[in-house]
């Protein structure tokens, strides 16, 4: 195979990957949904390989599984695999946090302060899609302001298992506290105050749970 051909191929496969990787994070695929190889084929307009590749990656991550009818879904949490998961992003996301302290500028202080702002815009405006970009675009500056290239990606695989669950934040009642939990986090972060910072992180996460465990056994049981 020529090395042109090789490349377009590698940049196929990434696209698709990370294409799907984006839409699980973002809760654009929820849970329980099955992902069919020849509808995701037409819609990135490509092969079934690129797509099979893409399935078995997220497979490997956890964040896709493989039914016993050999199709691929996005695996409803139980409540003990959900609070593993809190537990962990607390521990990890909260010291992230405290991290980004120690290295974040003015200039990326600033930009949070524009997506928090465009956070509130799409949910008073009731546009989903901008509502739940612009909230991954806020916590992974924050995560990439901590310089760190080890814990990003532990960061990522857990919000790729959380993150089919993620549109519930759009519809939930506990809005106005965690729009308040995100300027308390960019409050702190401008005063270098790593406890603030941290707290404010975990409180978020927290205010999160409590929208999200009531709808973990309806998810099992449909």
């Amino acid at each position: 195979m020529a090395k042109a051909e090789k490349a377009d191929k590698a940049s196929v496969n990434f696209t698709v990957y990370s294409e799907l990787r984006k839409s699980l994070m973002l809760g654009k695929i929820e849970p329980g949904a099955s992902l069919r190889i020849q509808e995701l084929a037409e819609q990135f307009g490509t092969s079934h390989m690129p797509v099979r590749e893409a399935l078995r990656r997220l497979v490997s991550e956890q964040a896709l599984t493989v039914l016993s009818n050999r199709s691929v879904a996005v695996p409803p949490l139980t409540n003990e695999r959900y609070e593993d998961i809190l537990r962990t992003r607390i521990t990890l996301e909260g010291a992230t946090v405290a991290w980004a302290c120690d290295t974040i500028n003015n200039l990326e202080i600033a930009e949070l302060e524009r997506l928090d702002l465009e956070i509130e815009a799409a949910r008073e405006a009731g546009d989903k899609s901008a509502f739940l970009e612009r909230h991954l675009q806020f916590h992974f500056l924050i995560y990439r302001c901590a310089r760190s290239n080890a814990v990003l990606p532990l960061i990522e695989s857990l919000w790729l298992q959380i993150g089919p669950y993620h549109h519930h934040m759009f519809e939930a009642d506990h809005y106005k506290l965690r729009t308040r939990h995100h300027r308390e986090l960019v409050a702190a972060l401008h005063k270098r105050d790593k406890a603030a910072a941290t707290k404010a992180l975990q409180d978020d996460l927290m205010m999160f749970a409590a929208d999200i465990r009531p709808r973990l056994s309806k998810v099992l049981e449909s």
